[in-house]
């Protein structure tokens, strides 16, 4: 069982029958989110804010094995070699080793717009212009006007004010 609960259950599946549940005692906050088993089966491998594995099949203790830079990982498969493949959220994708090191890392050279709101990324009061950066890191700010269907570098990171639109103002994040 994996998602938002705390418990990893492994099943048999003919017939279906419950196994045994993998230790999570040592995870606080975080939920394990996707499980991978090693191709030769001596660990099960786990998603969360960390990838974690459990040896023995997934009867051993829980181990931290990989620090992500994004700090979450979203899927873990198998795959071919020992280790799994892995997307995290910075957006990244890499594989571990046998060891369960990072072998590859690949990060996105996209903007990153998830922290950028105020600083970049900001939206008119009539949603009809849009100022965003396109460098690394949300740098770069350019604006988008839907009333001209122009795509235009920002002036001084601000948009240029239009007798069709408002100042663009911050978009604030509801909690």
């Amino acid at each position: 069982m994996v998602g938002n609960s705390k418990p990893v259950d492994v099943f048999d599946t003919d017939p279906l029958r419950y196994l045994f549940s993998a230790d999570t005692s040592h995870l606080t906050a975080e939920s394990v989110v996707g499980v991978a088993w090693s191709t030769d089966g001596e660990y099960l491998y786990g998603a969360s804010g960390k990838i974690v594995r459990w040896k023995n099949g997934g009867r051993g203790p829980l181990e931290r094995v990989a620090e992500l830079p994004s700090n979450c990982c979203l899927a873990i498969r198998s795959h071919g070699k020992r280790g799994p493949a892995f997307g995290a959220y910075g957006p990244a994708l890499g594989l571990l080793d046998d060891e369960a090191k990072i072998q590859l890392l690949l990060q996105s050279n996209q903007p990153n717009m998830k922290e950028e709101t105020g600083r970049n990324f900001a939206i008119s009061s009539d949603a009809r212009r849009v100022r965003f950066g396109l460098g690394k890191g949300g740098d770069d700010a350019w604006v988008f006007d839907l009333n001209s269907l122009s795509l235009s570098p920002s002036v001084q990171g601000l948009p240029r004010r239009s007798a069709t639109s408002a100042r663009p103002r911050p978009v604030r994040h509801r909690v």
